[in-house]
This record gives C-alpha cells, structure tokens and sequence, in this order.
C-alpha cells in the first residue's frame, strides 16, 4: 500500500511538473507574440490600433511605451530560462520597475517648470497626458507618483527613491545578485595583491643575490 501511494504521489508531482512547464511555455510564446505586436504598433503606428495606440500608451507612461515591447520580450526569455517564477510575480516588478523610471522623468519635467505642480490636479494631469503624447516625460503614471514623492522628499530626495526602489526591483526580476559579484571583484583584487607581492618579493631576491654573488671578469 505504501509503495503504491508513493508510486501515486510520484505521477501527481510529475503531472503537476508537466502541467507548469506547458503553462510556462503557453506564457513565454504568448508574450513574445505580445511584444512583437506591440513593437509593430507602436514604432510604426501601424493601421487604426497602432495610431490611437501609440499617443495613449505616450500620455499614460510617455516616452516608457518605447521600453514596454523589449521589456515584455526579455521578461519571455527570461522566463524561459528560469521556468521557476510565475509570470504574475514578473509582470508586478516589471510595472514597478516602468513605473518608477516614468516617474523620475516626469520629476524631471516638473524641475524644468514644463509641469506646474500649484495648479489644479486635473491641470497637472492633463499637462503630464499631453506632453506623454509627444513623448516627452513619463506621462499620466508618472505624475500621479512625482507629485507626492516630491512634496515628502523634495525634488533630489524624490530622485533618489524612486531610482532606488527602481534598481532593487530590477535587481530582483533578473535574479543578480550583487553581493556575489562584489565578492568575485574583492577576491580577484586580493589575488592581484597577492601576485604582485610575490613577484615583487622575487625581484627583491634576485637582486639581493645578484648582490652577493661576485661578478667573473
């Protein structure tokens, strides 16, 4: 009986293996067949989509539409590669990540005075929406993050965060990790320290014995 249960329990997990592999893959096909797409509409503006498209997509996130296409592809390589995650937990950083880049460009905008913060919210929307449409900022998402960010953090402090929830997001989607990769660099420094010890520690002999040993005429 024990013997067949875990024979049983053997197929479930293999069939649950299976089960995700084939959803991965349906997900990785689907969404480079998404950014692809996407590329056609919105770089060539392409038929009706593509033209009412492309200046939405520019007042919702401005000149970020550009990045969504190639950001969605290398999330499908990725996932393809890994085949661990789930695509939800990938998609939710990626918007972050988008979201956070928009929102340092339109704090940049409102630096430049191209965006009035005094006026009315709606006005402010509005002027983040139409410069969107001309690529420029990071559109609607993007004002709606600077503004309170700002008025927390000032301008710098607004910066900074939204720059650095922005590397750890991304940091964190593409699975790097920087602390093996300062502990490589350290350690190939040491090695490099220690070579250059040695070498210059056999110099010194060959010289002092160079000095000791007297020359034949």
């Amino acid at each position: 009986k024990r013997a067949k249960k875990n024979t049983n329990s053997k197929r479930k997990n293999i069939n649950k293996r299976k089960q995700k592999n084939i959803d991965i893959d349906l997900a990785v096909v689907g969404m480079i067949i998404i950014s692809i797409l996407l590329v056609v509409l919105i770089y060539t503006n392409s038929g009706y989509i593509g033209k009412h498209l492309s200046p939405m997509l520019g007042g919702i996130m401005g000149w970020m539409k550009y990045i969504l296409p190639i950001g969605t592809f290398a999330i499908a390589i990725n996932l393809a590669c890994e085949k661990k995650e789930t695509l939800s937990p990938k998609l939710i950083k990626y918007a972050i990540f988008l979201i956070c880049i928009a929102s340092i460009m339109c704090i940049y905008q409102i630096s430049t005075e191209n965006i009035d913060i005094s006026v009315d919210f709606g006005k402010i929307i509005s002027q983040a929406y139409e410069l969107g449409e001309k690529n420029i900022g990071g559109g609607v998402i993007g004002v709606i993050i600077a503004i309170p960010c700002i008025q927390l953090l000032g301008i710098t402090g607004a910066v900074i965060l939204s720059l650095g929830i922005g590397i750890i997001v991304l940091v964190n989607m593409l699975n790097i990790h920087p602390s093996k990769f300062i502990t490589q660099t350290i350690e190939q420094m040491q090695e490099r320290q220690r070579e250059k010890e040695e070498e210059e520690y056999y110099e010194e002999e060959e010289e002092e014995e160079e000095k000791v040993i007297p020359k034949k005429y």
